[in-house]
């Protein structure tokens, strides 16, 4: 379900929902009021129909929520080794388009997002720094406000390099609403060791499980 066909579901739901608000009680004044039944009739008369009534809001708020949680969900595919061994070649993933908007990105989310060089390119990278810390590279590991990062994600023989913008030794405070992005496979990653931070903005979604080629096999 695209974004437009979420927003059509939105508009019709609505429209729904106001007429049962509106004609629902309508209908039942006129009945009550110009109608020459017992007052126990009417009672007996309302009564399913609220249940009624009551029955098809909750299924519609049901249907809504589950559609919206639908078409919050995309798919995204592995491509490369960047992400190895964690993330193989081919294997597809499910991407959460929404959570960003009402949360902030959290160290160690692997993301996707517009590449800083070029916006037409998409990337899949894991956040390691988060705005307004400092991050260096010292002696083939990261360090974050001085303190060095441990990462168990990792495989034990990788070294993080420098590169032309994080080189050796120096420090760079990470901008408001930008994040430094590496990827698991150091060695075959390019991210903001070369060039430079992400910022939030060009963050499309966060990758959830596998659910396909998860063996790395394609």
């Amino acid at each position: 379900m695209n974004q437009k066909q979420n927003k059509e579901l939105d508009e019709k739901s609505v429209l729904t929902m106001i007429a049962l608000v509106v004609f629902y009680p309508l209908g039942i004044f006129l009945m009550w009021k110009w109608t020459s039944w017992n007052k126990w009739i009417k009672v007996l008369l309302m009564l399913p129909l609220m249940l009624i009534i009551l029955a098809i809001s909750s299924i519609m708020v049901v249907f809504i929520i589950a559609a919206k949680d639908k078409a919050s969900l995309g798919h995204f595919e592995i491509r490369g080794i960047a992400m190895a061994p964690n993330f193989k070649d081919g294997q597809v993933y499910k991407a959460d388009n929404n959570i960003y908007k009402t949360q902030f990105p959290q160290r160690g989310d692997v993301i996707i997002f517009k590449s800083p060089r070029d916006p037409n390119i998409i990337l899949d990278k894991r956040i390691i720094g988060l705005p307004g810390e400092t991050v260096e590279i010292r002696g083939g590991r990261v360090y974050l406000n001085g303190i060095e990062f441990e990462e168990p994600y990792l495989q034990k023989d990788i070294y993080t390099h420098q590169e032309t913008f994080l080189t050796e030794y120096k420090k760079i405070t990470i901008p408001e609403n930008s994040y430094c992005v590496m990827g698991d496979n150091r060695p075959h990653s390019s991210d903001s060791r070369e060039w430079g931070f992400v910022s939030k903005g060009n963050i499309i979604a966060k990758l959830l499980e596998c659910t396909a080629n998860c063996t790395g096999e394609r």
